[in-house]
């Protein structure tokens, strides 16, 4: 049970759905992150300014915030406010969804508290010293779809009703594989089934065009319906109607990892919240008189994401 709801905040660059954020009265303190590549680039050495602009930026607004816990997901857009997070001892959670973690999750591990992951093999990637701190979560469902929309599917996303209904939907590094297979396949697919596919946003305007050409003079092309990301309405219409394919919210619920409660002097300051996004995320103290534990599970009153 919650003693009181947390604040939310999503601390990082600009955020890929900034609906999803005002949905979720999630407040959004912009960071730059720049990137690290691969291979060599002038592009890096501009980046790392921006990165050491974004540790900066970091640093006063957890300061100012003073979150419980700092949750990522990892990714570029993470490293400066984990980087903040480690300065100013604030404990961090890390969750990678992924069946490789990245590389910022793998370096925040030496010194976060909890790594939740969604895969099993996920584990053998980080060093054997951090194996206690690992659970294996699965991959998260908000309790607003977890009961899909039982009527009027069909005809929110003007289906045919009398063919079964494939529902495809990728993520991260999994969505640009996964859409190029569901396209190789369109033609067999729409001869049987409606198709509604995730493709991620910045994959939508090639998908469609793509699928545009494929589907050209085929007589079912009205089976096939195409988004960047779907809203929450939308995920309980097509979960509702359809069967799953790849990632996605039928994955096991996970459980919340604990952060452990550390008071902190907020000098006449709010106390802090909690942020989400693929930055990172904290969470402030339980009101005054609230029953002190060693472990609390969402009754701060703030997070940082």
């Amino acid at each position: 049970k919650k003693l009181i709801e947390p604040e939310l905040f999503y601390i990082g660059p600009e955020p890929f759905d900034p609906a999803a954020l005002l949905e979720h009265e999630i407040e959004y303190r912009p960071s730059p992150a720049g990137k690290l590549r691969r291979y060599p680039s002038l592009l890096n050495v501009f980046d790392l300014f921006k990165t050491a602009l974004g540790v900066a930026r970091s640093i006063f607004q957890l300061f100012s915030l003073y979150p419980d816990v700092i949750f990522s997901t990892g990714g570029y857009a993470a490293f400066p406010t984990l980087y903040a997070a480690r300065l100013l001892a604030l404990p961090v959670v890390i969750y990678d969804a992924d069946a490789k973690p990245g590389r910022v999750s793998l370096w925040s591990a030496r010194f976060a508290r909890w790594i939740a992951l969604a895969h099993p093999d996920a584990a053998t990637q980080f060093p054997e010293a951090y194996l206690e701190k690992i659970a294996r979560t699965g991959h998260p469902i908000r309790k607003e779809i977890e009961a899909p929309a039982k009527e009027g599917g069909h005809e929110f996303l003007t289906l045919d009703a009398a063919v079964p209904t494939v529902f495809v939907m990728g993520g991260s590094s999994g969505a640009s594989a996964m859409n190029e297979v569901v396209l190789d396949a369109l033609p067999a697919l729409v001869e049987r089934y409606n198709v509604v596919h995730q493709t991620g946003s910045a994959n939508l305007e090639e998908v469609s065009g793509i699928s545009g050409v494929i589907l050209k003079n085929s007589r079912f092309g009205d089976r096939y319906r195409s988004f960047g990301l779907l809203n929450t309405l939308a995920l309980r219409m097509t979960a509702g109607i359809s069967s799953l394919v790849g990632r996605g919210p039928r994955a096991k619920k996970p459980h919340a990892a604990p952060a452990r409660r550390r008071d902190r002097p907020h000098h006449g300051r709010r106390e802090p919240a909690r942020l989400d996004g693929r930055g990172g995320e904290g969470l402030r103290p339980p009101a005054s008189g609230a029953k002190d534990s060693k472990y609390h599970r969402g009754n701060s009153a703030r997070a940082c994401k």
